[in-house]
């Protein structure tokens, strides 16, 4: 059993029509054995599964060894078009891992604050600011 202390969200950064196995698709081509998230949620907010958690996601090189990934599907152009349905499922996610004493963050997190150090917008929203019970202050 690995030990896991830090959940990412993501976004897939493509077609909120996209399938999971669309995104699965993606990854075989991109030549990766794992996908990049272990869960992804559709434009309806039903929460499809990529990957058992014990399995090593491809979501954050040099943090995925102890991390959990969570996209929603969308978010074309850096834009933030989530659904209400996505914004409630993405937040019973965030609460439970948050709960269970992980370290919930965005993807642009692990370069800071800054903007301008970001290398993608990744989630295109701010994981703390919208769900502020996990923001670590």
């Amino acid at each position: 059993m690995r030990h896991i202390d830090r959940v990412f969200i993501h976004c897939t950064g493509g077609n909120q029509n996209a399938t999971p196995e669309d995104l699965m698709k993606v990854f075989k081509e991109k030549g990766w054995e794992n996908p990049g998230y272990h869960y992804v949620i559709d434009k309806k907010g039903i929460t499809h599964k990529l990957l058992d958690i014990e399995e090593i996601a491809n979501g954050v090189a040099g943090f995925n060894a102890n991390s959990i990934h969570i996209a929603w599907i969308g978010g074309l152009d850096g834009v933030d078009n989530r659904t209400a349905e996505q914004k409630t499922t993405l937040g019973c996610w965030i609460n439970f891992f948050h709960r269970s004493g992980m370290l919930v963050m965005g993807h642009r997190e692990i370069w800071g604050r800054n903007p301008k150090n970001w290398k993608k917008s990744c989630p295109n929203f701010d994981v703390w600011i919208d769900y502020p019970v996990v923001n670590p202050k």
